[in-house]
This record gives structure tokens, sequence and C-alpha cells, in this order.
């Protein structure tokens, strides 16, 4: 019966609709200068592995809302193929991508937001539609 090697991962389709979500769903709506901003602000002066300003802006946002440690922040990038560097490295980091979130959050706060795609209706009430239950004053609305 052959064994699989332990550093085989399963899934990888999973994770790579994913990464296709975050290039279609995400990178679009980011300012168009985000790269050279995290150069000129400091947050991304080496390209060692780690591709692009979005991987660093996804591995802060999965360090935000995901992970408890930067260890796990670091197993998680490695999973997701965002990229392999240690907890240190991730550490340090994010600490120099403090003013370039700044920017970009205030960028990001300056574009008005889009319309509502979905558009009320007012429901019609009373005997002639809408939820209601016989109440003790004839019809209790909820």
């Amino acid at each position: 019966m052959p064994r699989q090697p332990h550093h085989t991962r399963s899934g990888s389709g999973c994770q790579a609709a994913a990464s296709d979500l975050w290039a279609t769903e995400v990178v679009p709506h980011l300012p168009g200068d985000l790269q050279a901003q995290a150069r000129t602000l400091g947050a991304f002066t080496r390209r060692h592995l780690l591709d692009s300003a979005t991987d660093l802006l996804r591995g802060v946002l999965a360090y935000v809302l995901l992970s408890r440690s930067f260890r796990h922040l670091g197993a998680w990038a490695v999973v997701n193929d965002v990229a392999d560097i240690s907890a240190v490295a991730w550490r340090k980091r994010r600490v120099k991508s403090r003013p370039w979130l700044a920017w970009l959050l205030g960028e990001l706060r300056a574009v008005p937001a889009p319309a509502p795609s979905l558009r009320l209706i007012p429901q019609a009430v009373g005997p002639t539609g809408g939820r209601h239950e016989v109440g003790t004053d004839g019809w209790q609305w909820r």
C-alpha cells in the first residue's frame, strides 16, 4: 500500500479558489498605486519570499481576522500559498506596514461607497398582507 509523504497538501483546489477570489474580488478595489506607496512608506522594501504588496495586505488582514499569533499566520500563509516566511519576519513586516496601512485606510475612506444593489420595496401591511397575529386588540404587528 503506497504511503503519502507528510508534506503533501490536500484541498489545494479550495486554496486556489480562495486566491482567485482575492485577485478578482478584492484587488480590483484597491488603489492603483498600492505597490508604489508600499515601497515609499517602507512597508515593502524587500521582495524576499513575498511577491507583492497585495500579498502583504492579505497577510495583515489574515493576522487581524484569523490568527492568534504570528506563528499561526506563518502556517496560514504557507498553506494558502501567500508566502513562506517566519513568524518573526511577519511581525517585522506588520510593524513596518503601519504608515502604509494608515495611507490605505485614508484612500479607501475617500472613495464614495457604491450604490446598493438591493432596492427596498415597501410591503403592504394590514388585512391586505403582511405578517400578523391575532392579538388582544385585533392585530399585533411584527
